[in-house]
């Protein structure tokens, strides 16, 4: 599993798991690659997520970068969010549309974020039978 990243304990119990595969990445060395046991019966998606402080981005506009690519049946969503000091629903940005191309590609998000955020949340989820891999996943700030 990349450093700083979890696998969601939803998607273990739905038979994903995390790898780093060397096998065509889109930059370096390795991707990072999410992966469902084609036995798994339970229902549900395999989500790769990282949490970041949220203080460092407040009252700024967030972009998440991922080079993304999925096998034929499957499809990711990349997704990025904030968790406000308040309790209630911070930022939000997700990709326009299901990714579902079986070739490298770059997608991006933007979200702004709130003066009181906590915690900033970036995922790349996956619903299928496939797998997906993400090697470049870089967020920026600014004002």
């Amino acid at each position: 599993m990349p450093a700083g990243w979890e696998l969601a304990a939803t998607s273990a119990s739905a038979g994903y798991r995390v790898a780093l595969s060397s096998d065509g990445p889109k930059s370096g060395a390795h991707a990072a690659m999410l992966v469902r046991d084609q036995e798994a019966k339970a229902p549900g998606s395999g989500i790769l997520r990282q949490k970041l402080d949220g203080v460092p981005f407040r009252n700024r506009r967030v972009t998440l970068k991922a080079s993304v690519r999925v096998a034929q049946g499957s499809r990711a969503i990349l997704w990025v969010g904030a968790e406000r000091a308040s309790g209630l629903a911070g930022a939000f940005g997700s990709s326009d549309a299901p990714i579902t191309s079986s070739s490298w590609a770059e997608y991006r998000v933007d979200a702004n974020v709130e003066s009181d955020a906590v915690v900033l949340v970036v995922e790349l989820a996956l619903q299928g039978t496939g797998r997906r891999g993400s090697t470049t996943c870089r967020s920026r700030a600014w004002r």
